[in-house]
């Protein structure tokens, strides 16, 4: 955890609305229905585009919250750079629980990581002669997770 971190309160109030609307009361049916309970998995976040990753914490919340025995391994931190077709992380645990939470696990990495994508595009294009603060790029709720990853470690400077 480091200082750019979102409270842990706010991350973990955001996870499960996100999940509550995504799975409701009854749960993820199609999985219970057509996945073993004893079903395991190991599955990889691979990048499909270059960017900024950002999101961890709220995709480590979302399994957390679904089942403690998913574990979430990751080969990059939050603001590091992604090419294409780079691994950032894998998740292991049991198939009904990673087919559960992956939509939103990946919604939110997805988002953050646009966020802060394009936040470093922005402190590129200012050149040193601004200094980027915050783009507000995000969906309620989400600013905590979003906005503070992309000011995460480097506070952006440009290579």
């Amino acid at each position: 955890m480091s200082d750019f971190d979102p409270p842990g309160s706010i991350v973990a109030e955001v996870v499960a609305v996100a999940l509550a609307e995504d799975i409701g009361l009854l749960g993820d049916l199609t999985t219970t229905a057509c996945i073993r309970e004893d079903q395991t998995t190991s599955a990889l976040f691979v990048a499909r585009e270059e960017g900024v990753l950002a999101g961890t914490a709220l995709v480590e919340e979302t399994f957390r919250q679904i089942d403690d025995r998913v574990e979430v391994h990751w080969q990059l931190r939050d603001g590091d750079a992604v090419e294409v077709g780079a691994e950032i992380g894998r998740v292991d645990g049991p198939l009904r629980s990673v087919l559960t939470g992956e939509r939103v696990a990946l919604n939110f990495m997805c988002h953050c990581s646009g966020v802060a994508t394009l936040t470093r595009r922005y402190v590129r294009a200012a050149r040193g002669q601004a200094r980027i603060l915050d783009t507000r790029k995000t969906l309620p709720g989400l600013r905590a997770g979003a906005a503070r990853r992309s000011t995460s470690r480097r506070r952006l400077q440009p290579p």
